[in-house]
């Protein structure tokens, strides 16, 4: 037993604490959405392989699929590709979505790595203006609109 799992983690076939979670902090300013996200990097190579579309365009194609802002009219928004900052266990994607009008006219469906983990969890930190929110996806409640929390609620 201890070969079978000295030579998966040699081969790269399991993870030592594979993880299930995806963090987004997003900044609502004028206009648009500032997007900084982290995910594991065994994730993000997983589904790159699995679209057999590798490096960048890859992370923006599972961004373009999976991070789907839409105004309340059925109208996508556009993502505008910043970056991706790869690092040993994570990588930061960086991107822009221009909105089309108010940020609470707006929807937001995040599904990144859902149909690879069925406990995924991606969460949002949303802010602009003073205010917060945050926001948790999960397989089967993956879409929210899009709403900063306001001070009558508690939080500053």
């Amino acid at each position: 037993m201890r070969v079978l799992v000295a030579l998966a983690l040699l081969t790269g076939t399991a993870d030592a604490h594979p993880t299930h979670v995806s963090l987004a902090e997003v900044e609502h300013v004028a206009g648009a959405l500032h997007v900084a996200m982290q995910v594991p990097m065994a994730a993000l190579d997983r589904a790159r392989d699995r679209l057999g579309v590798v490096g960048e365009p890859g992370a923006l194609r599972l961004v373009r699929d999976h991070f789907v802002v839409t105004h309340k009219a059925g109208d996508r928004c556009t993502i505008k590709w910043v970056g991706l900052e790869p690092k040993v266990f994570v990588a930061w994607l960086y991107f822009e979505v221009a909105l089309k009008g108010p940020l609470a006219a707006h929807r937001l469906s995040y599904t990144l790595f859902m149909d690879q983990a069925p406990k995924q969890v991606n969460t949002v930190l949303l802010a602009g203006d003073g205010r917060r929110a945050t926001l948790v996806f999960v397989r089967n409640d993956a879409t929210h609109p899009l709403a900063l929390a306001t001070a009558e609620a508690g939080i500053p």
